[in-house]
């Protein structure tokens, strides 16, 4: 069977581990040996090291190749040095051999019903031309960090991650139960932000698309929330905490009797969890707390939770190998020394 790019809720259910395993390293290795020697930062990495791309198909080959890990600074001084440069007439060429590396057609990644070398230029260039750029806010390094997304990424792949979030959530309410979506984030381009607002597009009947952070007060935020029964929300957990809850509260605010609320673009500790259950109490309102997980470099591999403190779920695992490492030794760019410390698979 060739390797896939997504799976589907019903294939995260019933594909073995060792099946996505192998799926994985076959990915990698074929990403290894195709794009990486073409690279400027993977060039120098193998220059520097003397390793073999063909030799390396996952995070442990890495780790035992004595390969460093890349680290924001590197990328930020440096970004085009990651970006895969090539020449009009090499794009093809380079397709197929990674496509066939994977056991695919020679067109690629099953691409179907492509009648002429216009459609399959177009098909080539959704996969490998950078349109969509997100910019995170900079809070780390002062700066902003570009992320680059191919259309293929965005408008293909990233919808059907969105439709496997949403089929987690779905099932905590009725069939026929009437689902009001509320966005509570401030416009922006975090990835975390797209993937629980376009979530909540594919669950409710009326999708809010509100704003917080001063574009709509929070006093007519929370006389919408009330009057159109709002009960699947989605904003940041600073600002439920200290802002629409607290003030629902005060000014007694009807709002709907049970309520999902989903974090993102921060992490929400378990202190705040709690804390954000038991505001939502005293507004009237029994709510359940989920989080998900997503970071602009990790472009559609978006973690959520399907219960709260369940943990996030990798359900991309063939677009992103995740493992926890401990740091040993590092410079400013890059982490010189280190190990993974969760052997198991982290799906």
């Amino acid at each position: 069977m060739a390797t896939p790019e997504v799976l589907s809720l019903e294939q995260l259910k019933k594909t073995s581990q060792a099946k996505v395993r192998k799926w994985q390293r076959e990915r990698f290795a074929a990403t290894a040996a195709h794009f990486y020697p073409r690279i400027p930062a993977y060039q120098s990495l193998r220059q520097t090291y003397g390793i073999k791309w063909s030799e390396i198909s996952s995070p442990e080959d890495w780790h035992a190749a004595g390969l460093p890990l890349v680290k924001k600074a590197w990328f930020l001084a440096k970004p085009l040095d990651f970006v895969l440069r090539l020449k009009r007439e090499e794009v093809f060429a380079l397709h197929k051999d990674y496509a066939s590396a994977l056991g695919l057609s020679k067109v690629g990644l099953v691409v179907k019903g492509l009648t002429s070398k216009a459609e399959l230029e177009s098909e080539l260039k959704a996969r490998y031309t950078p349109h969509f750029p997100a910019f995170s806010a900079g809070t780390e390094f002062g700066q902003p960090s570009v992320t680059l997304f191919t259309p293929h990424q965005k408008n293909v792949l990233l919808p059907q991650i969105i439709d496997i979030i949403a089929g987690l959530w779905l099932p905590r309410f009725a069939p026929a139960e009437p689902l009001v979506g509320m966005n509570l984030f401030p416009y922006a381009p975090h990835l975390g932000w797209h993937a629980v607002h376009l979530a909540l597009d594919r669950i409710t009947d009326l999708n809010l698309s509100t704003a917080a952070g001063g574009v709509i007060t929070t006093q007519r935020l929370l006389a919408m929330a009330s009057r159109f029964k709002a009960n699947v929300i989605a904003g940041m957990a600073d600002y439920l905490r200290h802002r629409f809850l607290p003030l629902a509260i005060a000014s007694k605010t009807k709002l709907a009797e049970r309520v999902m609320y989903i974090n993102g673009a921060q992490k929400m500790h378990p202190p705040e969890r709690k804390q954000i259950r038991e505001l939502f109490a005293k507004a009237g309102v029994n709510a359940t707390v989920l989080d998900l997980y997503a970071a602009s470099e990790l472009k559609t591999a978006l973690s959520p939770e399907c219960e709260p403190g369940s943990g996030f779920h990798h359900i991309a695992p063939l677009s992103t190998v995740i493992k926890t490492v401990r740091v040993q030794k590092a410079t400013a760019d890059r982490i010189t020394a280190w190990e993974i410390v969760q052997p198991q698979e982290s799906y």
